[in-house]
């Protein structure tokens, strides 16, 4: 499965895993920490340069996006996530694609990697999104980031594409569609790893934090081709 370094799975991590998962679309309800950075020319490259080929030919990096995501109730139960993204703007449109996600739930992961083409591992995480500091570790990688949250919330909803590469090289794209009360927030965040860092957002970022949330991700399908690659 196409990503990082850090996602990279071991054969005694492997054993074991569940194999009878809930497919696509599923529907959960979700509290999320939410960060960005726009993609300068030199961090640009180090974007460009962490996504699978497929990904790379046929859209351009232009931000970079974190996020620390609370699941209090999903199809595998309730767990925890974090992921680092980077948004793209091809002649498809715009998309989201994942390079780096961990979750505390095997359930999940098998089911990132088995429905979306989502590169999940497994860490360890401690905080909450709402507020505070919110910490998130696995082998080798780390993340925390501590939000400045507005007090002022207000009903939000957006849709975003989701674009992979499938462990066949295809390209996978897939529709997620999120509402909440959100508050703007400023968002302070550290990372180590060395698939990460160069690229994954860190230091002082504009946020978000979402309440309340209802996600729904919906089934993945190859996108429509297109007649060429966008330039970086």
């Amino acid at each position: 499965m196409p990503g990082t370094a850090e996602t990279r799975l071991r054969a005694d991590e492997l054993a074991g895993l569940a194999t009878d998962v809930p497919g696509a679309p599923w529907t959960c309800r979700v509290d999320a920490l939410l960060w960005w950075r726009v993609a300068g020319r030199p961090v640009r490259a180090a974007a460009r340069a962490a996504l699978p080929p497929a990904v790379r030919a046929s859209a351009a990096p232009l931000v970079r996006v974190g996020a620390l995501v609370r699941y209090h109730h999903s199809p595998v139960g309730p767990y925890s996530e974090v992921l680092g993204a980077v948004g793209l703007l091809g002649r498809a449109g715009p998309a989201l694609h994942v390079p780096f996600i961990a979750v505390d739930s095997a359930a999940s992961l098998v089911a990132g990697r088995r429905s979306w083409a989502l590169p999940k591992v497994l860490g360890v995480f401690d905080g909450d999104a709402r507020g505070g500091a919110v910490r998130a570790a696995g082998r080798g990688w780390g993340v925390t980031a501590v939000p400045h949250t507005s007090r002022v919330a207000a009903p939000g909803a957006g849709a975003l594409r989701l674009l992979q590469q499938g462990p066949d090289a295809r390209l996978l794209g897939a529709f997620v569609l999120g509402r909440g009360r959100v508050a703007a927030a400023r968002v302070d965040v550290a990372v180590t790893g060395d698939g990460l860092t160069g690229w994954f957002p860190a230091g002082r970022c504009w946020g978000a934090v979402v309440s309340g949330g209802l996600l729904r991700l919906r089934p993945p399908s190859a996108p429509a081709p297109t007649r060429g690659a966008a330039s970086a």
